[in-house]
């Protein structure tokens, strides 16, 4: 009987400029290894003059405490420069993780990327 063998954990970024709106979509899971990578694609939408985002985690496997991290500080950045970042559609198990540390009530919660686009657009408009 041999070692197992790993299997390597795959994540997809998929980005979308549209109207003065980012939509960060991710497919796979973010784990410790791809946390870098994130904090990178995050801090590019944090230096806009007025981030408006919207994290697509419909295909997001999983998400480590790390990136939960980095999502937080960023929070406070962006939405001090008058922007925001929103979530429109979550997997179930990285819904469960939201909720297990608390952070449904500090991202705002879309079902659908459509529904956080809509609410983003009208954000980007009540800017101009």
């Amino acid at each position: 009987m041999g070692l197992p063998t790993m299997r390597k954990l795959f994540l997809n970024f998929m980005i979308e400029h549209d109207a003065g709106i980012v939509v960060l979509a991710l497919d796979g899971f973010l784990d410790i290894t791809q946390t870098n990578n994130f904090e990178q694609k995050m801090d590019e939408i944090c230096a806009m003059e007025t981030p408006v985002c919207v994290l697509d985690f419909s295909k997001l496997r999983s998400i480590n405490s790390a990136s939960l991290g980095i999502l937080i500080a960023r929070i406070q950045d962006v939405r001090q420069k008058k922007g925001d970042i929103c979530i429109g559609g979550c997997s179930e198990n990285v819904d469960q993780v939201f909720n297990t540390f608390g952070f449904k009530n500090v991202f705002r919660f879309y079902h659908e990327r459509q529904e956080a686009i809509a609410y983003c657009t009208e954000l980007v408009k009540s800017l101009q």
